[in-house]
This record gives C-alpha cells, structure tokens and sequence, in this order.
C-alpha cells in the first residue's frame, strides 16, 4: 500500500510542466509576466471595488480580491479617478535647464534625446527607436541639406523625412564624427564602444538587465521609453527641490508656475510644436514637420499657456508703448523748457532713478520731482 505523501511546512509544491499555465495570472491586461500570483503578499493585492476594470484581465463574477504581479501594475489598475491630465509643455528656458541637468547628472545620451524629440516633434517610442540611417547629410560640406527621416515604429508614426535645422545638424555632427558630448563621471554620447557608424544601429542602446542588476549596454536593442520617463521624473523632482530653496530665498526658478507633476515624455513634444507654431502661422506647415494633422494641433497642441501669453503681448504693444513713452516725454519738455524742476535723482514715491534731468515729474508714477 503506498504511503500517504506528508506535507512539510514552508515547502512548496512540485514545479509546473513546461508549457503549463500558470493558476492565476496578473490581472493587469498588458501584463507579459508568467508569473503565478495566486499566494502573493496583500501588497500586490486590492479589493475589485478599487481596480479599474477596464485595465484588467476578464474578471470572474466571485472574484472579490485582485492580485498582480509588482507594486507598478497594482498601481495603474488601482489609480481610479486620478486627474492626469495632459503633459505641459516647456519654454526654451526650461528645455536648456534640462539639458544642462542631464550633463551634470552623467546621462549625456537623454539630453540628446531631449534635443531630437524637440526638433522633430516626435513622440517618444519613435525617438528611442532611433537608428544611425535616420540622420542625413549632418557634415557641414554635404551636397544636399540636412534631414531626419523618420521610419515607422508603431501604429502612431508617419514616416516622412523632415528637414533639419543647420545648427542642430552641426552639433549632432561634432559629437558624432569629432568630439562625443561629455557628462560628468566620464559619461559620454556616443557611448563607448558603440559604432555610431554602423547605418543599422540604435543611436540610444538599451541595458542588458540580467538577474535585475545592469550588466552592459545592449546593442541590438534600444533604450525604452520608461527608462526615458524615469529620468525625465528625477529631472522634475531635482527642479522642484531647486524651485523650492529659489522661493525661500525669494529668487526666480525657471520652472516657477509650471506644474511639474505634468512633465513628461510627450511634453517634448508638445513644446515643439508650440515653438514651431509662434514663429509660424501656417498649421499645415508645421503639421507636415511634426506628422500631425492641423486638426490635432489646433485642438490639442496649440493651448494658450501662461508663458506663451506674456510673450504675444509683449511682442504687441511693447514697440506701441516705447513710442508713447518717446512722445509723452518730448510733450513734457516742449511744454516746460528752461531748467529743470527740482535737483532729485530718484523719485519720492516709486523710488526709480530719474534718467533725464529735463524730467518734470515720474513717467511711471506721475509723481512731481522735488
């Protein structure tokens, strides 16, 4: 008679088959993990009343307890209600702070990245997939002008070839063929050891990530968009540690007023289009660049936001107000000439400094010099 098999405690059971399912899969419905999450901890769980369902697996009617994978998905499916919202776009300012942040944080390669998704519009997932083919007669002695010819990587680009501008051409030829752009700690783009020539290869590489710690780069595979993100998100958190010392000391921060918690990679884009879009007024024109239709520009790109305000009326009636000034001054002295009235050089009131000593009262407060 066979013996009765014991269970011994803190043991687990005998391996699944190879090609057998797992019991119970995560519940997020773009999850690829095998994993069996049937005995997961309750910090991978949540009650079905807090899932958004729509982002999960088809949910049996008993089900009352949802289990994933990681803390990530339990998250996304978890985040009921939230106001996302749409990502901000930046001013030239803010993209330069950036830059210069990517630099000193030794990740050279995201602000070159930074810098194509800006001039080309482009959408994150087709920039990261970017290979050496796509830039054309960089060299400053090239027959034909510069160009990006962007190929397709998903459902949501267009391939097109777009021109490039010549000063963004000239740098991306002096870090390529003479001198690599410098971060800190010896970090460098192009990567070291990377055949930045070869027509075929990614100009961002990805990371071998073997058994979760980083090995080398990876030169068949591009960098992901959410390894983009995450430095994107360091970036926000580093701005916003500044902006909050700029404050306290009563200074100006770059990102004063700009939501942080809506930077993004799409902001990239976003801030290209709006930089096309002031300096051009044909929506076609700058639909043709970015592969967006004028529709989608002028409804979802083209926001009116504080920055771009301040700029439209400063353009407009700065000049109008200079003239104003010129003329109010030149009535004052027609009216009183002789020696000027009162010796001040400041005004009582306002406190600003009396440039012209022929000045009978203020211009900005009207106030009378003594």
């Amino acid at each position: 008679m066979a013996q009765k098999r014991r269970r011994v405690e803190g043991a687990r059971g005998p391996r699944r088959t190879r090609g057998s399912h797992p019991k119970i899969m995560c519940a997020f419905r773009k999850c690829r993990s095998r994993r069996n999450v049937k005995n997961v901890s309750t910090a991978f769980t949540a009650v079905r009343e807090k899932v958004d369902e729509l982002l999960c697996r088809r949910l049996s009617p008993q089900c009352t307890l949802v289990r994933f994978c990681c803390p990530a998905h339990k998250k996304y499916c978890t985040n009921v209600g939230a106001q996302r919202g749409q990502r901000e776009g930046l001013d030239e300012g803010q993209v330069i702070w950036l830059f210069q942040h990517f630099l000193a944080a030794g990740t050279p390669w995201v602000a070159v990245l930074l810098l194509l998704q800006v001039v080309a519009g482009e959408r994150a997932t087709c920039m990261c997939n970017a290979r050496r083919r796509w830039l054309r007669d960089l060299s400053p002695v090239a027959a034909c002008p510069a160009s990006l010819a962007i190929e397709k990587v998903n459902g949501k680009t267009r391939p097109r070839v777009i021109p490039l501008a010549a000063s963004v051409a000239a740098l991306l030829h002096h870090w390529i063929s003479d001198t690599p752009l410098h971060g800190v700690d010896g970090s460098q783009w192009p990567f070291q050891g990377q055949n930045i020539h070869d027509e075929d290869g990614y100009l961002f590489p990805g990371l071998h990530t073997a058994s979760g710690r980083i090995r080398s780069r990876d030169w068949c595979h591009p960098v992901t968009s959410r390894a983009y993100l995450a430095h994107l998100s360091r970036a926000a958190s580093k701005a916003r540690h500044e902006r909050a010392i700029h404050r306290e000391r009563e200074q100006p921060h770059v990102f004063d007023d700009f939501p942080l918690d809506l930077l993004g990679t799409h902001s990239m884009k976003r801030t290209g289009l709006s930089i096309m879009k002031d300096v051009c007024s044909s929506t076609a024109l700058v639909g043709a660049v970015a592969g967006t239709t004028a529709k989608t520009i002028d409804r979802v790109y083209d926001q009116p936001t504080r920055t771009r305000q301040q700029r439209l009326v400063q353009r407009a009636f700065d000049p109008m107000v200079q003239e104003l000034h010129v003329a109010a001054e030149a009535n004052v002295r027609s009216h009183r000439p002789g020696e000027p009235r009162g010796r001040a050089r400041f005004c009582g009131q306002c406190g600003k400094r009396r440039q012209d000593s022929s000045w009978l009262h203020c211009p900005w407060c009207k106030h009378i010099y003594q």
